[in-house]
């Protein structure tokens, strides 16, 4: 016996939320997010960094993630950051500074960016200490 279901479905394509800058300078890559990211925008988001480690990937350099004005991502989307972490620990990558404002913005964060013991991450909620920290790090002091 053949069943057939009455319904046609298809995959629906949702708009972009969430935005982000993302910009180098010397041999540090820096990505500020702002608002609530879905699936779309973390894409977006991790395509945007990955265009800008190809410019900078020629020596070690550092990442300097600024979550202060995150205000969260869905599950499918944090997925995507997963592999970005992937693709990061086969870069030059040297360190790692988060800054985030909340406890919990760090700690949902950290989950996801802590892969990698090998890389020296450390989170902040101040970011000029963030970035004096990295550029320690970097050996640009």
């Amino acid at each position: 016996m053949t069943v057939k279901c009455p319904h046609k479905y298809t995959a629906v394509k949702f708009s972009t939320h969430g935005s982000f800058d993302v910009t180098t300078e010397n041999n540090m890559l820096i990505a500020k997010s702002f608002g609530s990211f879905n699936l779309e925008g973390a894409i977006d988001y991790c395509n945007a960094i990955k265009r800008a480690v190809e410019h900078i990937n020629h020596s070690a350099f550092g990442v300097l993630i600024d979550l202060t004005e995150f205000e969260g991502c869905t599950p499918d989307g944090w997925q995507e950051v997963n592999k970005l972490t992937d693709f990061l620990l086969t870069t030059n990558m040297k360190s790692k500074a988060i800054v985030a404002s909340s406890a919990f913005t760090v700690a949902a964060a950290s989950s996801v960016y802590q892969k990698g013991l090998q890389i020296n991450t450390r989170a902040f909620e101040d970011l000029n200490e963030a970035t004096d920290w990295l550029n320690k790090e970097l050996g640009n002091q």
